[in-house]
């Protein structure tokens, strides 16, 4: 969402994200550092939010990853689906097994958000 906002403050300093663990420059897109969480412990977390049933939000460097039914997801469609701009959506997949990549080394995970409302 950052990239919007970046864009039009026409700020051109790089974008710091993920709690810190990804900072991009703004105008290229080029990720300048990138600070991934170990593998186990993304794996370790994620396996047990699946299984506990508790909704949470995976974010890499490229895409968020996360239930259809998650309150925050919804919210992150429902702000892409009203940009005019193609450039500032947020790329989402609610129906890939994000585990399945962990696990096979295909993706990092940068964070893991578990959205609450209390």
């Amino acid at each position: 969402m950052a990239k919007e906002y970046f864009a039009k403050l026409k700020i051109k300093t790089p974008i710091i994200s993920c709690n810190g663990a990804l900072i991009r420059a703004s105008l290229t897109n080029e990720i300048l550092y990138q600070q991934p969480l170990p593998q186990a412990l993304a794996l370790a977390v994620l396996t047990k939010a699946i299984e506990s049933n508790v909704d949470h939000i995976v974010y890499t460097a490229n895409m968020v990853y996360g239930n259809h039914e998650s309150d925050r997801i919804a919210f992150m469609l429902k702000y892409n689906a009203q940009l005019d701009n193609d450039d500032y959506r947020i790329p989402i997949h609610t129906e890939t097994d994000y585990l399945a990549l962990l696990k096979n080394n295909e993706i990092e995970v940068l964070k893991i958000l578990f959205p609450f409302n209390s």
